[in-house]
């Protein structure tokens, strides 16, 4: 658990070592400013650190290992010269030696407390003063290892989103007739949200937003794995309706109980405009035509909640407007700086303004909702695909 060995002496200096100057602990240590090994009239204080199967310190300059067994007792324990010192500490310190085993909450051997060289046996009040002391030790310890876990389950949620993240499309894309900008914004490490887009053949592009239920590494992981169930799907030349038909199955088989994922899927034809798309119990998609209006087609039931659901892909054409819009309901879901939520009144409002191109656009959408909404936390992930149609004279 703890690789380097310590040396303390006296036990404030080594618990301000095992904690750094801003540990959490610091302030309640200065209680032992007047409580060193002197208090207790004998020449060291150790702590000795669990490191795998064995505790670890050094002692008189030498670093030692011993096995918990030898400090699997409940403390604490005098040893003076007539009695049987533990083989692991035969000859390392001198008799008089005072053991407390320090233990988490659940029992676990986190390290020991040893006092060496004592004067003779304690009497009760500087034994209290030991287990104070002790107490304080095993809080520090306990904190550091809660500190360690924390910092290795950060580094784990980290490589998750950095994992999910390397599979999203990057922000911008354009095409022959249309160009794409997305946005994703995780409330947490890792994103319950999972958007794509990409070509299929030279006429046709595929795109998709997912959300799944709830936040974190979990729902990270499943709208990943939606995400490659559908690229999967359509590059074998599956039609939309079937391959979120087929969606659904694999993720009913993989989510369990309660666990379900709102979905858009839209499949365009560049050339002609048609748009054919599968609404999954998924309804912020909008069309942008100067009054924004909802895709009014059929909505489905989430992915994974039933088995055997039949998916049919309903079919519009976006020949007479700009684009289309699609978001999860971290937006509408906010709350505004007067506590209401932002809504989806508000999100059409900011739709109305469309840019010259999709970034534009999601630029300025973002922007206005930003300000709507400032200082309100972002309590749910926060995602948004705007597919628009490049002007006469674009690149």
């Amino acid at each position: 658990m703890f690789t380097q060995p310590h040396k303390y002496k006296p036990l404030q200096k080594a618990l301000e070592s095992l904690h750094g100057q801003n540990g959490s602990a610091h302030g309640t240590l200065k209680i032992l400013e007047q409580s060193s090994n002197r208090s207790l009239g004998c020449q060291d204080v150790y702590i000795l650190v669990r490191d795998g199967e064995v505790l670890r310190g050094t002692i008189d300059e030498e670093i030692e290992e011993f096995p918990l067994s030898a400090f699997d007792f409940e403390g604490p324990r005098f040893l003076d010269q007539d009695a049987e010192a533990p083989d692991a500490l035969e000859g390392t310190v001198n008799k008089n030696l005072l053991i407390i085993p320090l233990r988490s909450p659940r029992g676990d051997l986190l390290g020991a407390f040893l006092s060496a060289d004592l004067p003779g046996p304690l009497d009760q009040q500087r034994l209290e003063l030991a287990q104070s002391l002790a107490h304080v030790a095993c809080i520090s310890l306990r904190e550091v290892e809660q500190a360690k876990r924390q910092a290795e389950l950060r580094g784990q949620m980290r490589e998750v989103w950095e994992v999910s993240n390397s599979l999203l499309p990057k922000p911008d894309r354009c095409w022959k007739n249309y160009d794409c900008c997305s946005l994703l914004i995780p409330s947490q490490t890792a994103a319950g949200d999972c958007l794509d887009y990409f070509q299929v053949d030279s006429d046709h592009l595929a795109f998709f937003v997912a959300d799944a239920a709830g936040k974190g590494a979990g729902p990270c992981l499943q709208v990943s794995t939606c995400r490659a169930y559908f690229r999967a799907l359509i590059a074998a030349g599956h039609s939309l309706g079937f391959a979120v038909t087929q969606v659904n199955e694999l993720l009913y088989r993989d989510l369990g109980e309660s666990r379900f994922i709102t979905a858009w899927f839209g499949y365009l034809n560049e050339r002609t405009h048609q748009l054919l798309y599968v609404n999954a119990g998924h309804s912020l998609a909008f069309k942008l035509n100067g009054e924004i209006d909802y895709f009014q087609g059929e909505v489905s039931l989430p992915l994974g909640l039933f088995q055997d659901t039949t998916y049919e892909a309903e079919i519009v054409s976006l020949a007479d407007t700009r684009g289309l819009a699609i978001f999860t309901d971290g937006w509408t879901e906010r709350k505004t700086a007067d506590g209401d939520m932002y809504g989806a009144r508000r999100l059409m409002k900011a739709l109305r303004d469309a840019g010259k191109n999709s970034r534009e656009t999601l630029e300025k959408v973002f922007q206005r909702f930003e300000v709507d909404c400032h200082p309100t936390p972002k309590d749910d992930d926060i995602s948004a695909l705007v597919l628009q149609k490049l002007s006469p004279n674009a690149s």
